[in-house]
């Protein structure tokens, strides 16, 4: 039977069990229970349902949940306790806007891909306050804090630091080096990583970039825990590599369990991946699953997709669902997530004060 997935191109947050994202097929809120496999479709975020990739990133902090748009000129930010959406329209737009944001100082920083500008939002007990400041650089694809400072890789130049709405250069690298990710290492130093799959250092207190280990892999992503460098693949999502960064020829290569690929999917076949609490998470968008990997190398998977049936039987079960007030897996076989969307954007009782105050929810148990 075909199925719709649900998953993240890219960034997504985790926060105890629960992991926050939006999907890449439909721009709607989705929160998801790792220890009950219930998937929350929280709140949709745009009209235009039907336009992939408007939002690249998801942040919490305290209330709020912020949306980082990138083929979206909307900012836009869900108070979780108010059940309210604060929406800020970028002045400065561009075809892939932002990647990556970070909290700091209570704050959330967005910083630009494309755009020419960072949008610093302001977290308060009242509401986010939206500022956008014009920067002279862009193209940022990760960032670090590090003892109050924040660390930016540019995507073909080096290592960028933040301080009073400013970036400055710290260090260079070759032209021809393309960067997509980096993590950290130690308080001095930090591990880059380049779209053909080599590694490189960069140390703090000598302010240098130097290449550490050349591998025959082209990565995407990498993660760093207890001294060993997880490095998920751009190409398959068959494996991905445990390398020692004491020493990096030192590698262990993990299969992944195979799952209903997704052949027609022409980009990275993971997404960034995510260290919380111990374990790691990361999109596995070749397999359209979710993956933790925990303390002891375990693998956990999670499948968050509805089987597709036939328009007649979606369009019942929702009616006879949204009547008694909730949706669950039990009585509902699947649905399409655009489908169910619009059904939604059509029914009164989805914005009635009642329905609010209880998200509407489907109870998944598959976890593969």
């Amino acid at each position: 039977m075909n199925t719709v997935k649900i998953w993240a191109h890219e960034g997504f947050c985790v926060e105890k069990n629960t992991v926050w994202f939006v999907p890449l097929s439909s721009g709607i809120l989705c929160g998801y229970d790792t220890t009950s496999s219930k998937l929350t479709f929280v709140k949709i975020l745009c009209d235009n349902i039907y336009d992939i990739d408007r939002f690249y990133n998801t942040i919490k902090i305290e209330n709020y949940i912020v949306t980082v748009p990138s083929f979206d000129d909307t900012v836009k930010i869900y108070d979780i306790k108010k059940d309210v959406i604060y929406d800020y329209k970028l002045t400065n737009t561009a075809f892939g806007n932002h990647y990556m944001a970070t909290v700091y100082n209570n704050t959330v920083l967005v910083f630009p891909f494309n755009s020419i500008s960072m949008v610093k939002i302001s977290i308060s007990d009242d509401k986010p306050v939206f500022e956008e400041i014009e920067l002279n650089e862009n193209g940022f694809v990760s960032c670090i804090q590090l003892n109050k400072k924040i660390y930016l890789l540019k995507k073909n130049n080096g290592i960028y630091t933040y301080d009073n709405d400013k970036i400055s250069p710290i260090a260079s690298a070759d032209s021809n080096i393309m960067f997509t990710d980096m993590a950290l290492i130690d308080e001095d130093k930090l591990l880059l990583l380049d779209n053909a799959g080599r590694f490189f250092v960069f140390s703090i207190s000598k302010r240098e970039i130097v290449k550490l280990f050349d591998s025959n892999t082209s990565y995407y992503s990498i993660a760093i825990r207890d001294g060993f460098v997880y490095a998920f693949p751009n190409k398959s999502g068959d494996f991905f590599d445990k390398y020692n960064i004491e020493n990096m020829k030192l590698c262990e290569r993990y299969a992944v369990k195979q799952n209903a690929t997704n052949d027609a999917w022409p980009w990275d076949a993971y997404s960034k991946a995510i260290v919380c609490d111990g374990k790691i998470y990361v999109m596995n968008i070749f397999h359209q699953c979710l993956m933790r990997i925990d303390e002891n190398d375990a693998i956990t998977y999670y499948s968050i997709d509805y089987p597709d049936v036939g328009e007649d039987v979606k369009a019942n079960s929702l009616k006879h669902e949204m009547e008694k007030g909730f949706l669950t897996e039990s009585s509902m076989t699947g649905i399409d997530l655009p489908f169910f969307v619009s059904l939604l954007r059509t029914t009164e009782k989805f914005y009635s004060e009642e329905s609010h105050a209880n998200p509407k929810s489907i109870d998944y148990h598959t976890c593969l």
